[in-house]
């Protein structure tokens, strides 16, 4: 079985899925990432009124569809229901974790009511050791986002040890003011932002430093972040996996470097062809 903690490092994490292909969090633009070779794949959850958790970034849905449709606000039926321009409609979260049964997701959870279905149907399909919860609290203004510790930690508490999170916002400014995490946390992975443009947008959300990076790899935390900042620098720093919006590009970036686990398949059957 694939765990989220045992893939190779470095890897690249499709953001939503395959966005230059595909609709956005959409089964379409998961395959996409899958068919180039991502391992990893980062899709939103959100809960509709009636308790079914789908795959959605924003709390309502486009103009298109109707007049300020929100998710929260509607039954599963309504929700899944609609018909969206340029993509199949939204689809629910089972549908992910079950076509694709090798992947590993990092899962966005926008709203704390999530928590609870989320851990049962993690349970039902027998994925929580291929996930890493990852739950930021966006629904507000911008200046208002934070990533959830305590969302996390009722998530670590259901589920147990087995389970892997980030650290929420509180947690990872601890671990660049002290080098420590608080007593007790036990989040697995900072994620984060590093480029300094997105301060002043983001304030409360996490941000990656150079010395946050170090004092997550001197307590044993990995790095997740946005590559954005540039696959050389990331590398630099000794960040463990990217997450892109661009999957193309960073996959032949990484491809270039040596660093594509298909790569690694591929020199291994080349060889032993030739030895064979």
């Amino acid at each position: 079985m694939t765990t989220f903690l045992t893939q190779r490092r470095p890897i690249g994490v499709a953001h939503r899925g395959f966005g230059q292909g595909a609709a956005e969090n959409s089964l379409a633009a998961v395959q996409q990432a899958v068919d180039l070779g991502f391992e990893c794949v980062e899709i939103d959850v959100r809960i509709t009124s009636d308790g079914h958790l789908v795959v959605w970034h924003d709390p309502v849905l486009p103009a298109s569809a109707g007049p300020e449709l929100t998710i929260a606000d509607m039954t599963f039926d309504e929700v899944t229901s609609i018909d969206l321009p340029g993509r199949a409609g939204v689809a629910p979260l089972a549908d992910f974790l079950t076509t694709w049964p090798e992947l590993t997701f990092i899962l966005d959870v926008k709203r704390e009511e999530c928590v609870e279905p989320l851990a049962r149907l993690l349970t039902d399909v027998g994925a929580v050791e291929r996930v890493c919860i990852h739950g930021s609290d966006t629904d507000g203004p911008r200046e208002t986002w934070v990533v959830a510790d305590d969302w996390m930690r009722r998530m670590r508490e259901l589920l147990g040890p087995e389970l892997c999170t980030t650290i929420g916002s509180d947690s990872q400014r601890e671990l660049g003011r002290s080098g420590a995490l608080a007593p007790g946390e036990t989040g697995r992975f900072a994620y984060g932002l590093l480029s300094a443009e997105h301060v002043s947008t983001y304030p409360l959300m996490n941000r990656l430093t150079p010395q946050v990076i170090a004092a997550a790899q001197a307590a044993g935390i990995e790095v997740i972040a946005s590559h954005r900042a540039g696959l050389d620098t990331l590398l630099e720093l000794g960040v463990n996996a990217f997450s892109t919006d661009a999957p193309v590009d960073l996959h032949e970036r990484m491809v270039e470097k040596g660093l594509w686990a298909e790569t690694d398949r591929r020199r291994a059957s080349q060889e032993g062809a030739l030895h064979a």
